[in-house]
């Protein structure tokens, strides 16, 4: 029997859930943690569209908008278990650290909250 492994949705989607209640633990707004609506899904135009408003390949999934300790923020880039990370992607992610972000590349829901727990404990 083959195990099931969610997808990068279903897993970004847990860590959103859980930061609805784990927010609350840090004292700061919901709102915090968001997702940037990078997919390439829909038609060609819409794609055009998309970019002419600013979509840029390889942007992290997700932004959490509370500085802490030296960094300005922590970027994430949501990949299912055993998921890839492209060369934008992590090229992206080289760029905001050296802006003064924290960036990380997690494989699931488990990674995510361990990343996002240490980001939000750091002094």
């Amino acid at each position: 029997m083959e195990k099931h492994v969610a997808t990068e949705a279903q897993e970004q989607t847990a860590v959103i859930s859980w930061w609805r209640y784990a927010c609350r633990i840090y004292g700061v707004p919901e709102c915090s943690l968001l997702h940037i609506a990078n997919e390439g899904t829909g038609s060609t135009a819409r794609g055009r569209l998309q970019k002419r408003q600013g979509v840029r390949a390889g942007v992290a999934d997700l932004f959490l908008s509370v500085p802490r300790g030296a960094f300005s923020g922590l970027w994430i880039e949501m990949k299912r278990k055993g998921g890839r990370v492209r060369p934008e992607q992590r090229e992206f992610l080289g760029h905001m650290q050296a802006l003064g972000y924290d960036g990380a590349v997690c494989h699931g829901f488990d990674e995510a909250r361990r990343k996002i727990v240490a980001y939000m404990t750091q002094e």
